[in-house]
């Protein structure tokens, strides 16, 4: 009885481990099972395996085709191992411009890839959210080009008529960008046009989530599109010569959220066609952003940070106070996070709120010294804040620093970004050029 144990063969020892991690965090047994049988079934069909370090190894997925059935399902294993298990860190690669010729990307390994195609300057950059392997960055130039994140190869160029002011992803493997006197339509994986809606002097335009309605603004008004019929579904008419400045829209794809030069902020159903709600702010709005579906924040010029209830126009709570009458205009901005939250901007600090409670959850400060943009990973778990002192990456939960003064290093060549991205790296992927840089 006091002998030495007989030898236990590895079957042996992975289900008394495995036994063991359940136990310590309460998930069922039967759990490990399903994912076992997806990594069979991985296995099958793309000749992928499972290492120690939580990574799925094999043979390259196809990473030019955005669709790829073994890039989507590994991917599926790797959020599946995190979400249930809380087993592999997330592995991100973020995007940065600064008003130059190129756009940068750095990866998860310390790589850096410098995009070079666009003939002037970068006004934007967007992961596809479909897969983590394709950029998309727009350009005063008057295209939009689709690049491979783990090459940097420039995959495909949309062109527009004019400059392009903004642009984004859409479903249904469609790309849009708006500049000049429109938008422009795209099959995302052809670069055929597929429609053009005319706006003079377009000043924006953003996506309804979850529908196939964009809202374009200019002067003076805003227009609803239904992207796949081309219907004209509602115009905004606004009194004010300089027309709209800022929209927000809701997930449901019925309400519009629209402000222009003044402290007015008019909500106004899709489906009449008309102004439900009007709220008045400290200042003109700078941005707006629904949070949830029913409420509404609004950053204005003089800095005030305030969330809504869009039904009944009531003010729910002063995040941030206005800035002194002689404080000047405060540049800064707010995004939705999943949960009933938000993180707000401005000159050298982001914040994230709870918008239920109107309490502060984290402030992060550092590495920058003046904060240029922020930008907020799929399914709102990592938060990057670029500026003149680099970039930085949190964890929205914890808030941990991941990662700190990404581009620092380059200040002395003129690099300050001021627009950023983040995306989830595809899985077993590697940026594959340029140098090692670190983290």
């Amino acid at each position: 009885a006091g002998g030495a144990r007989p030898p236990q063969s590895a079957m042996h020892v992975r289900t008394r481990r495995t036994a063991l991690l359940c136990m310590r965090v309460r998930i069922r047994p039967t759990a490990f099972l399903r994912i076992g049988a997806l990594a069979g079934l991985l296995r099958s069909v793309g000749g992928f395996r499972l290492t120690d370090d939580g990574l799925v190894r094999g043979r390259a997925p196809n990473w030019t085709d955005a669709h790829s059935l073994r890039t989507r399902m590994a991917m599926l294993l790797e959020e599946l191992r995190e979400r249930v298990l809380g087993l592999v860190p997330r592995r991100y690669v973020v995007a940065s411009y600064d008003f130059g010729n190129s756009a940068r990307l750095w990866g998860p390994d310390g790589v850096r890839l410098e995009l070079h195609g666009h003939q002037d300057q970068v006004v934007g950059v967007a992961f596809f959210p479909s897969s983590g392997d394709r950029l998309l960055t727009w350009s005063a130039d008057g295209t939009a080009i689709a690049w491979d994140v783990r090459t940097g190869a420039a995959l495909r160029t949309f062109r527009h008529t004019g400059p392009l002011q903004s642009a984004q992803v859409l479903r249904r493997g469609r790309v849009v960008g708006c500049g000049g006197h429109g938008c422009t339509v795209w099959n995302a994986d052809s670069g055929e046009q597929l429609r053009e809606f005319r706006m003079p002097h377009c000043r924006g335009m953003e996506v309804f989530p979850g529908s196939d309605r964009i809202i374009i603004w200019g002067e003076p008004d805003a227009v609803v599109f239904d992207v796949v019929t081309g219907q004209r579904i509602c115009g905004i008419a606004y009194t004010r010569s300089e027309g709209v400045m800022t929209v927000a829209t809701s997930p449901d794809g019925d309400t519009v959220v629209v402000g222009a030069t003044g402290e007015d902020v008019f909500v106004w159903s899709v489906e009449i066609c008309a102004p439900i709600q009007q709220l008045k702010l400290s200042e003109w709005p700078e941005e707006l952003k629904v949070i949830g579906g029913e409420s509404l924040a609004t950053f204005s010029m003089d800095g005030a940070l305030v969330l809504w209830n869009m039904s009944s126009g009531a003010k729910l709570h002063t995040l941030i106070p206005p800035s002194p009458t002689d404080a000047g205009f405060v540049y800064g901005g707010v995004e939705a996070l999943p949960g009933q939250r938000l993180v707000s901007f401005n000159f050298d600090e982001a914040m994230v709120w709870n918008a239920t409670s109107g309490e502060r959850i984290h402030r992060f400060t550092g590495p920058t010294t003046s904060v240029g943009g922020i930008g907020v990973a799929p399914g709102g778990a990592a938060l990057a804040i670029c500026g003149n002192g680099g970039i930085g990456l949190w964890d929205v939960g914890t808030g941990a620093m991941l990662h700190r003064g990404l581009g620092a290093h380059d200040r002395r060549a003129g690099y300050d970004p001021c627009g950023v991205a983040v995306g989830l790296a595809a899985v077993g992927s590697s940026l594959g050029l340029g140098p090692a840089v670190p983290w």
